[in-house]
């Protein structure tokens, strides 16, 4: 590793971080590197969670290397026992059967591709090294099979169909030339329940010889290292604040309550960041997607004004949608500095070129609005510009694959945002996108964004019944429902102080009013158990909550693992559980706190100590792990109003 450059970028991930799905993502880790042998962790928390999770991982478009020490990677789980699981992140590996094994795949088995425990005798085999792969480039030719190592032999075989890309980097076959399958294969996974992933695998004697290793890892890892585009970005769209008017202006406070995408990244003509920054949003409604651009500009040109023309020879902002994301029939939508617009619906593309533009340019999105504000000329190239913005309501009865129904709350659509600046400052032409790509018509590389509700409330209306309330909520602990239109928490186990639940993702408040409707269904046996709800909350180590219990309202504090107790709570007051709703507010300036409950003052406290700084929003229903009985609490109408 220290000689492919990733020495300093190895990270060891511990199980918890493997199934945590805000640290194990493909945006942080674009590869990922199984180094085991036959014995792996199937189970960390829940059954299979660790699976569960690489399959998330390569959905998102992460790359599993698996270089193995023993011949057959992800075979005998934390029990020792053997639950082979290769096949479901992506590898398919084929066993020898051999003492009833169930590690066969019977579609490699009717192509005749099986292992082995040892050599078939009396054949010459050689591996073969594919001449249409250019992963590998140090080995020989052609190269006999190892007379020393480990001689079982666990191959994969092409058996993904029409999932995706199967490319064979070693081949083993005999002096007659029948394949034994492959010793290293790379697949990229296009459609199921994989698509957006890669693996590449590696048979462990080669992965491990003393003759070969070098040569495998080291071109195996430059390859990966200078192939691998970042995984596609993701974001959440959420419904729109206030009606959007779109005139250009961006002054609505659906616009103003929503943060902007990620930074836009170069491509084709440079890697890295744009020379001129680029801001984009996207919020929407029942009828429209709403996209807008700020665009950083000191030299705004365009001269293509009819609507279908070119508008890529010029300066141009650009939205891609593929709904169903299957890279086919996706919407391409552009506008210039003129506004003027260019609609297409792309049919196909062939290895990121499209070539018959006069067909897909005849689709129209009826009912697409735009509007530009300028601030600058469009003529004078010789003036100092500095921007322009683009607005835009796009109906979604356009863009919702044919005769299906519009984006329901939780739906993820395939996105991508473009931009291309031909300022006369620039050397070159600058193509920039929001999810990293390397070309433009490149469906795969585009982001994933999942319709949200409101950025900073939840009344639970939008969920159908049973939801867990993803995206708007992670679940960190307890059972979670929405539950004719409110949100039921349940036993949430908890030994501390600091709540644990369902935490509102991707948030962070620092000053703010936090408002929400509770009512207790069944409280667990020890007297602490009930409604807890986290704020300025970054996990049980970092947060400030109101613990309704038994005896009393209590504030407590956790910060760098230290937290408050029955003696030392920040506040208390007098509460007496009862199965009506209750409506709590809470208000915190700085290090003030305070609470109201049903409209009436409850308690107040001063932070004497360091503060929390900042966080988002938990519930919890908690529960004691020894109480008999269960707690259960519904929640409702829950909104921050940041200041």
């Amino acid at each position: 590793m220290r000689e492919a450059g990733m020495k300093e970028g190895v990270v060891a991930l511990t199980a918890e971080e493997l199934i945590d799905p805000g640290y194990f993502t493909a945006e942080r880790f674009w590869i990922v590197l199984y180094l085991g042998g036959e014995e792996y962790r199937n189970t960390v928390r829940e059954e299979g969670d660790v699976i569960a999770s690489l399959q998330r991982y390569l959905r998102e478009g992460g790359t599993l290397v698996a270089l193995p020490t023993g011949p057959f990677p992800f075979y005998y789980d934390e029990t020792n026992k053997p639950n082979v699981r290769a096949a479901d992140v992506g590898l398919p590996i084929n066993g020898s059967g051999v003492e009833g094994r169930r590690d066969q795949l019977p579609e490699a088995e009717r192509m005749r591709i099986s292992g082995w425990e040892k050599p078939p005798e009396g054949r010459a085999l050689t591996f073969h090294l594919s001449p249409e792969q250019s992963i590998i480039a140090s080995l020989p030719k052609a190269f006999p099979f190892p007379t020393t190592g480990d001689p079982r032999w666990r191959p994969l075989a092409n058996v993904i169909g029409e999932a995706g890309e199967y490319t064979p980097i070693l081949t083993l076959r005999d002096e007659e030339g029948n394949s034994y399958g492959e010793a290293a294969a790379m697949i990229r996974y296009t459609a199921g329940p994989l698509a957006g992933g890669r693996v590449v695998y590696v048979w462990s004697t080669l992965a491990n010889s003393r003759d070969y290793q070098a040569a495998v890892t080291l071109d195996l890892l430059r390859y990966l290292l200078t192939s691998t585009v970042p995984s596609p970005a993701r974001a959440r769209c959420y419904r729109a604040a206030s009606p959007v008017t779109v005139d250009g202006k961006l002054d609505e406070p659906a616009w103003n309550s929503v943060a902007p995408l990620g930074a836009f990244s170069c491509f084709l003509t440079k890697r890295g960041t744009p020379a001129y920054g680029t801001e984009a949003k996207v919020v929407w409604d029942d009828q429209n997607l709403y996209v807008s651009f700020q665009a950083e500009d000191p030299d705004i040109w365009s001269t293509i004004a009819e609507r279908d023309g070119n508008l890529w020879e010029g300066e141009v902002c650009e939205v891609y949608v593929d709904p169903d994301g299957d890279g086919r029939d996706y919407a391409e939508l552009e506008v210039n500095p003129l506004n003027a617009v260019i609609d297409l619906k792309i049919g196909w593309e062939e290895n990121g070129a499209v070539t018959d533009v006069p067909t897909f340019v005849k689709w129209d999105a009826e009912g697409w609005r735009t509007a530009v504000s300028v601030d600058g000329t469009t003529t004078d190239r010789a003036d100092k510009d500095k921007g322009w913005t683009v607005e835009m309501a796009v109906p979604l009865a356009d863009l919702a694959p044919l005769g299906g129904p519009p984006p329901q709350l939780g739906d993820t659509w395939r996105f991508q945002l473009y931009r291309i600046d031909r300022s006369n400052t620039l050397r070159d032409p600058e193509y920039s996108g929001w999810s990293p790509t390397d070309t433009f018509h490149r469906p795969r590389q585009f982001g994933h964004l999942t319709f949200a509700g409101a950025p900073n409330a939840d009344d639970f209306s939008l969920y159908p019944n049973g939801s867990t309330g993803a995206p708007m909520w992670r679940i960190a602990n307890g059972g979670w429902r929405v539950v004719d239109g409110a949100f039921e928490g349940s036993d949430c186990v908890t030994p501390g102080w600091t709540p644990n639940g369902a935490v509102m993702a991707d948030r962070s408040w620092q000053d703010s009013t936090l408002s929400l409707r509770f009512r207790i269904v069944s409280r667990g046996s020890d007297w602490r158990d009930g409604p807890w709800i986290g704020f300025r909350y970054s996990g049980s180590e970092a947060c400030y909550s109101l613990n309704f219990s038994s005896r009393d309202v209590a504030l407590h504090k956790s910060l760098q693992g230290r937290a408050t107790g029955d003696d030392t709570a920040l506040a208390s007051a007098p509460f007496a559980p009862d199965g009506a709703w209750h409506a709590l507010a809470i208000t915190v300036r700085g290090a003030d706190i305070a609470a109201t409950l049903d409209d009436k003052p409850l308690l107040e406290a001063t932070d004497t100590g360091a503060r929390v700084p900042a966080g988002s929003l938990c519930l919890a229903a908690r529960r004691w792990e020894n109480s008999e009985g269960h707690t259960v609490v519904l929640f409702d109408d829950v909104e921050v109003q940041p200041e």
